[in-house]
């Protein structure tokens, strides 16, 4: 009798090209190849379609990638995800224009996928109380390739333990040089990438950014504090810094201009608290962009 494949003996591995050499932690992935038929649409005497003229058309290589990050770690995920090559210690992960392409390699049980060029269409750092730091990853890829062998590289599994939303602590989120407490943060990089040039190709030929939108998500108290500084944001904004710090290791993010236009709070219930979310949009300044990540992972 075959065995049943189980999600807990699946692993996810990465590398700029090739065989994944790092692997990794998941908690879901969804990337998988996404392929269509093409049928003739001509008029036959009869409402059937004929099987014998269905042909492959093109496919998709894409998905959902969520982890729980580690500072260990978090290098090559900035790296993805901004497109900067991190540079010193503390690594600086800047933006840049065009973004780099791995490889995924996913042991699914019965096979294992690889797949190729793939880029970071979205990107969201989200962590709210109680709860660890999680990355969802929208990762979008040319081709698969179901042959692999997963590489043996379970010594690269990260053992450290992944930031929580109380490692903001009361001093790490600052906005307009004002310390701020949060329900949950939520950071977001959209790299919009053109997911449909396929041209002669059977799959995508290429996956080039068109623009790029960063944002940041918090559901504040509705207090005098945040009122002072939050509401009637002038469009001016107000630069901003996001840092989880736990035993020795920090991220930070660094955001040169938060604008957010005013939306008023709301009270639906009776019980509870007024809470007021703010959506901000980072954006750059002649002599910043719009954000950069400092990953301190040797404490």
């Amino acid at each position: 009798m075959t065995l049943a494949t189980m999600n807990y003996a699946r692993k996810v591995g990465t590398s700029a090209s090739g065989p994944s050499t790092l692997q990794h932690e998941f908690l879901r992935c969804t990337v998988a190849k996404q392929a269509a038929h093409v049928l003739s649409d001509g008029i036959t005497g009869v409402r059937g379609r004929q099987s014998e003229t269905v042909v492959d058309g093109t496919y998709t290589v894409g998905g959902e990638l969520a982890v729980e990050p580690r500072p260990d770690t978090l290098n090559w995920w900035l790296q993805q995800i901004l497109g900067g090559t991190p540079t010193g210690t503390p690594a600086v992960v800047a933006l840049a224009e065009v973004l780099p392409t791995f490889t995924l390699d996913v042991d699914k049980g019965a096979k294992a996928m690889r797949y190729a060029a793939c880029k970071v269409n979205t990107a969201t750092f989200r962590s709210s109380a109680g709860q660890p730091l999680q990355l969802s990853m929208d990762i979008q890829g040319t081709t698969e390739d179901s042959t692999i062998t997963f590489p043996s590289i379970s010594g690269t599994l990260s053992l450290l333990q992944p930031y929580m939303h109380h490692n903001i602590g009361l001093t790490g989120l600052t906005i307009g040089g004002t310390n701020f407490k949060a329900d949950n943060v939520e950071v977001s990089i959209d790299n919009h990438l053109m997911l449909d040039r396929f041209f002669s190709s059977q799959t995508r030929i290429d996956m080039p950014e068109q623009d790029r939108t960063v944002t940041l998500n918090c559901d504040f108290p509705f207090t005098s504090d945040e009122v002072a500084t939050l509401y009637d944001i002038g469009v001016a904004g107000l630069a901003g810094t996001l840092r989880y710090t736990a035993g020795g290791y920090s991220l930070l993010w660094t955001f040169a201009k938060l604008q957010a236009p005013t939306v008023g709070p709301v009270i639906d219930q009776r019980t509870g608290e007024v809470l007021k979310r703010i959506s901000f949009v980072a954006r750059r300044l002649a002599s910043a962009d719009e954000v950069t990540a400092t990953n301190d992972a040797t404490p």
